[in-house]
């Protein structure tokens, strides 16, 4: 049977498409965690079947020391963003094995077992570094309790998580984050490899799922601040001495005649004026003194 891969540009959703059209997909799962990791998940969505395929793969030390958690919403992310979420957990059980659970979560609690188990074709790999887990579900896999219905009208909001160096799936992840914005898994781009950003949730703190304050951020930018206004309150300094000086410099001379050092027109007369020469004229003169 030949698989029609419609990705990268046959537009979107399985309506309309030939038979054994594949919709391809995938994002790496941003946030200042997990992109330690490089986490990322890609898509098959098998119109077909009515079914999706998932891939969740990360960066490890060691495959088998790991576990990796994808956790779905059809509505927008709730304030406790694992409360009621439909949630997979991976774990890798070498060669080209793996265990998943299909689970459902309450809040900040480990999540329980769904009484169904709604997953198949589950498979893992590690090479290069990665560890790949794989697993397949029903679009509507008739859970309705647990698992979120994936429909092409509808929206699916990501939860995701993991924990490097345990894989006991009962482990609280070390490692998590969130998708804000909706994915289309029907929208058939052949993955792109990069995705909205995260959040930058805690990293594993009970606090609930709000992004934590920044100290590092808010401190930088505060002394950038302060840096700035210390600069700017500078050169406005250095203005306005510069205009008092020329200002000084333009005013020499004062009201009464005087200049700006302070000295007083009559002395000048004294030192250069008339008044000098006419006390010097006065003066008999020696020779007029010797004739008489």
């Amino acid at each position: 049977v030949v698989v029609v891969v419609v990705g990268g540009g046959g537009g979107r959703g399985c309506a309309g498409k030939p038979a054994n059209t594949v919709l391809v997909g995938g994002q790496a799962l941003g946030g200042a965690q997990v992109t330690t990791r490089a986490m990322r998940l890609d898509w098959r969505v098998l119109c077909d079947d009515a079914a999706i395929e998932f891939t969740m793969s990360a960066a490890v030390d060691d495959a088998e020391k790991a576990w990796l958690g994808v956790g779905f919403h059809a509505d927008a992310i709730p304030g406790v963003a694992m409360a009621g979420a439909d949630i997979v957990q991976c774990r890798f059980t070498g060669g080209a094995t793996a265990e998943c659970k299909d689970r459902t979560a309450s809040g900040f609690a480990t999540p329980t077992d769904d009484a169904a188990q709604s997953l198949s074709d589950v498979s893992g790999a590690f090479a290069d570094g990665r560890v790949s887990l794989t697993f397949r579900r029903k679009l509507d896999t008739g859970d309705a309790d647990d698992d979120v219905v994936i429909a092409e009208d509808g929206k699916l909001f990501l939860i995701y998580g993991m924990h490097d160096a345990n894989a006991d799936l009962n482990a609280k992840h070390n490692l998590r984050n969130l998708q804000a914005a909706a994915v289309d898994v029907f929208a058939n781009d052949g993955g792109d490899g990069a995705g909205a950003p995260g959040d930058g949730m805690g990293v594993d703190g009970d606090g609930g799922d709000a992004p934590p304050v920044n100290v590092t951020t808010i401190v930088v930018a505060a002394v950038a601040a302060v840096v700035i206004l210390a600069f700017i309150a500078g050169i406005g300094f250095l203005i306005y001495r510069n205009r008092q000086q020329k200002q000084r410099m333009a005013g020499g001379v004062g009201a009464d005649g005087g200049t700006s050092l302070g000295m007083r027109p009559a002395s000048r007369r004294n030192m250069n004026g008339a008044g000098s020469r006419r006390q010097m004229a006065r003066r008999p003169s020696s020779r007029a003194r010797v004739r008489s």
